[in-house]
């Protein structure tokens, strides 16, 4: 071989080298633009202010943009949701030291309080605040892109809802405690009445 011939080799190598090098990985994404400057609240799940408490919720990779919005505030309603049965759960096992009731019968009273406070919330007065999202360039194939969204939900409930959402469900607890004259699960519910509304 001739040096023409290896120095041709040489730069159709260099060619095919770094056109692959350059080439896009499937599944890597690529900012391509903004709802507006990234906001600090997409970082908070729970955050209390003033009369309102306020969650977060978000969704990566989502098709559709208004489908990912929704599902970012689905979330953030969760997560409020998970924080509630943690709260009532802890309060609920603070509050049994000392109390005369049966395992079963406890743990249904919390399950109970935990499903009516739920159902109560979610027919409240939650609210979104805000919503911030992200749009990416998704490589699916090598001739083929997609674009996905990161949507992030800011939802809200005053804490008058979030309060009487606990109350009529320990009211509703307590009503079925009055009427089975359980004198112990009156006393309880009353106390976990009185912490969670602190």
């Amino acid at each position: 071989m001739n040096k023409y011939s290896v120095s041709a080799v040489a730069i159709w190598l260099l060619v095919f080298l770094s056109g692959c090098a350059t080439m896009p990985k499937i599944g890597q994404q690529k900012f391509v633009q903004a709802s507006g400057v990234k906001p600090s609240w997409i970082n908070e799940t729970w955050m209390e202010q003033d009369d309102k408490i306020f969650v977060t919720g978000s969704v990566r990779g989502a098709d559709d943009f208004a489908l990912g919005i929704r599902e970012a505030e689905v979330e953030g309603i969760a997560n409020l949701i998970k924080a509630i049965q943690v709260k009532v759960r802890f309060e609920f096992g603070r509050s049994t030291k000392g109390q005369n009731l049966e395992r079963g019968d406890l743990g249904k009273i919390v399950e109970e309080v935990i499903a009516l406070t739920t159902e109560n919330i979610k027919t409240t007065g939650l609210k979104l605040e805000k919503m911030y999202w992200e749009k990416q360039e998704e490589t699916v194939s090598a001739d083929r892109i997609r674009y996905v969204y990161d949507c992030y939900a800011f939802t809200s409930i005053s804490k008058a809802d979030y309060a009487a959402a606990i109350d009529r469900a320990i009211n509703g607890e307590l009503e079925k405690a009055k009427e089975a004259r359980n004198r112990s699960a009156e006393k309880l519910l009353n106390e976990v009445k009185t912490k969670l509304n602190k």
